[in-house]
């Protein structure tokens, strides 16, 4: 019965399962074992970020324009019915 104190018991260490042990035959591929080259997905479109901000700036513009316009109609009708 181990006492609380006592630190646990550690297994010795064993041969990593990584090495092959002499016994093993060696790792060769058969001829009908498909080719291991990874196949290529299809591309995807990425936009060019200078486009993106391109697009940005001209849908800024166009909403800053909107809003001149209508601030300076309704700047037109208070001043006429006054």
């Amino acid at each position: 019965v181990p006492k609380p104190t006592d630190p646990p018991s550690v297994p010795k260490p064993t041969d990593p399962p990584s090495v092959p042990k002499p016994t093993d035959p060696p790792s060769v591929p058969k001829p009908t074992d498909p080719p291991s080259v990874p196949q290529p997905t299809d591309p995807t479109s990425v936009p060019e970020p200078t486009s993106v901000l391109g697009l940005l700036a001209i849908g800024v513009l166009g909403v800053r324009s909107q809003l001149n316009k209508h601030k300076q109609k309704c700047e037109g009708t208070s001043k006429t019915q006054s």
